[in-house]
């Protein structure tokens, strides 16, 4: 089985300050915010079966991280919002990985690809495992929440309370 490190402990416990040992962060004038869409790229290790799966979602940083080690990119964005330009995101070292691409397993090839690793390093067979489509799933919670809301709350009285007049 190979190790997979996940940092993660309680405020104050020292994440912060091991990863700033691996990276350096150079800060920017401009704050990056644009919705992207890609492929992963050539992986290593355990992660090799994420090559070529597709993903979708955004960037937000402010600035360029700079690796204090030896990576190699992992994902290969060809869309981007308004720009159309090729470039490479995120880094991996053995099996860490990291990128400033937020909601990257929303796409489904790319969280049953992460999925498909992560089992099988338990010992699972992906394939016996069954897969959720994340964004009709989000859609069928949403309705849940909204029919709930109108069912408990006078929205009559919403709609007045904003202008509205009756509901539609």
């Amino acid at each position: 089985m190979t190790k997979i490190d996940i940092f993660s402990g309680f405020l104050g416990a020292g994440k912060t300050t091991l990863i700033r040992k691996m990276l350096k962060e150079v800060f920017a004038g401009e704050k990056t915010r644009t919705q992207v869409a890609g492929t992963f790229c050539k992986m290593e290790g355990i992660w090799r079966e994420m090559e070529g799966a597709s993903m979708k979602g955004y960037e937000i940083h402010m600035g360029v991280t700079e690796c204090t080690r030896e990576t190699s990119r992992i994902v290969r964005i060809e869309e981007e919002t308004g720009n159309g330009k090729l470039k490479y995101d995120g880094a991996q070292n053995g099996n860490c990985l990291g990128c400033y691409i937020h909601g990257i397993f929303e796409e489904q090839t790319a969280a049953l690809a992460f999925a498909k690793v992560l089992l099988k390093q338990k010992g699972y067979d992906p394939e016996k495992v069954k897969a959720v489509d994340w964004t009709a799933h989000k859609e069928e919670q949403y309705n849940k929440l909204a029919d709930i809301s109108r069912e408990k709350m006078d929205m009559d009285m919403i709609y007045r309370i904003l202008g509205k007049g009756q509901q539609l």
